[in-house]
């Protein structure tokens, strides 16, 4: 997980800057060092306790989480393609068809079923955040640049830690300290 959150992540936000730069232009070089800092920021944040200090990566160990963060980087772009015009009809577009292939995919696994009664409450309230997230993606985007939203929203990690600190009391070592403290001065880099 220290290394897919990061490289995933890491594609979501690259992939986007280069769109950017393409339609809508270079931006500032102090935006161009929040983005750095905001990379560097997700790396440190996912660097968990047992975390190794000698990794021994194969390209067959990046292969799904550069899929998925290249997945994650088109659907910022084409997102921020289709909410120029609409807030919500992007966002129902994408969750039908989430909804349609995750039906299929599990009915081919032949795991369609509902939630537990103690589980759904959380699978709701894992919906509302995601939806939140995502629009509030499409609104940031509306409202700036592609490249900054997809940054910004690329320190997800972040919350998910503190988050994970406060809730199940889990401790955050120096690593995500400094990391979240980067993400803090990545934001503040980003938006002036």
């Amino acid at each position: 997980m220290s290394i897919a959150a990061p490289v995933s992540a890491l594609m979501a936000a690259v992939l986007p800057v280069l769109a950017s730069a393409l339609t809508e232009g270079l931006p500032g070089p102090t935006k161009y060092f929040g983005f750095a800092l905001a990379l560097a920021a997700i790396w440190l944040i996912s660097q968990g306790e047992g975390h190794q200090k000698k990794l021994h990566l194969h390209l067959a160990d990046l292969r799904l989480p550069l899929i998925s963060g290249v997945c994650f980087g088109v659907y910022f772009i084409l997102m921020h393609q289709g909410s120029h015009a609409a807030t919500v009809w992007p966002m129902l577009a994408a969750r039908g068809a989430g909804t349609v292939v995750l039906f299929f995919f599990a009915a081919a696994k032949r795991q369609l079923s509902w939630p537990e009664r103690r589980t759904a409450p959380l699978v709701f309230l894992n919906a509302v955040g995601d939806i939140g997230g995502n629009t509030f993606y499409i609104l940031s985007g509306q409202a700036g640049r592609l490249d900054v939203a997809a940054v910004l929203g690329s320190l997800y990690p972040g919350t998910t830690v503190l988050l994970a600190g406060v809730f199940l009391h889990e401790r955050l070592n120096r690593s995500q300290w400094a990391g979240i403290l980067a993400a803090l001065g990545a934001i503040v880099l980003m938006t002036i």
